[in-house]
Formats: C-alpha cells, sequence, structure tokens
C-alpha cells in the first residue's frame, strides 16, 4: 500500500479581503512503498485552489483532510501515475531484469 504524508503546508497569514487567517496555499507532499527491504519515495507540492465557502480553520486540518486535498488537486490520473511509477520501480528493485559489472574483477559481477 502506498503511504501518503503531508510534509507541510504553505499557507497565507491573513487575507485581507476575506478577512482569513492561515489560508493553505500548497501542500509538500511524499509517498513511498516498502517491499522486500526496498523503498521507493517520491515528493513534490501542490498549489491548491482558492478555499469557497467551506473554510476549515488551520488548527482543525488534519492530515488525513490534506492529504485528500493533495491528491484531489494532483487529480486521479497524475495520483495513479506516481503511485504506478513507484511500484514499477519497487518492483524493479525486489525482482531486477538488469545488471551492471564487469567480468574480469575478483568478484565476478
Amino acid at each position: 500500500m502506498h503511504q501518503w504524508e503531508v510534509v507541510n503546508l504553505n499557507y497565507l497569514l491573513h487575507d485581507q479581503v476575506s478577512f482569513r487567517y492561515n489560508i493553505v496555499e500548497s501542500i509538500d507532499w511524499s509517498v513511498s512503498k516498502e517491499s522486500s527491504g526496498f523503498s521507493v519515495e517520491r515528493h513534490g507540492t501542490v498549489t491548491l485552489s482558492a478555499p469557497g465557502e467551506v473554510f476549515v480553520p488551520f488548527e482543525d486540518i488534519t492530515e488525513l483532510s490534506a492529504i485528500n486535498w493533495a491528491k484531489n488537486a494532483l487529480g486521479t490520473a497524475e495520483v495513479a501515475r506516481i503511485e504506478s511509477e513507484i511500484d514499477s520501480e519497487l518492483n524493479e528493485l525486489v525482482t531486477p531484469t538488469h545488471g551492471t559489472g564487469v567480468p574480469w574483477t575478483d568478484s565476478g559481477i
């Protein structure tokens, strides 16, 4: 299973127009997956749309909510692409299809 995490919330301290405080503008995210002692991780930042009528005060934001916001901002196709890329890289680490080395060293390959 892919482990999504929020690394950081980047926010506007005060909006003079809406009189709201600590408005999250972007999310720094991380997603990882482990298998057979190997781990693959990706990081990124996604910009959020301006909050609508439903506004969650900064102190009430949960990590699960922020993860959902990040995934929604990325979009279903991009989340699937990131997770598929991680799966492919992890699969190559667990069951490699390529190697490196030279045959004339003491250790062989």
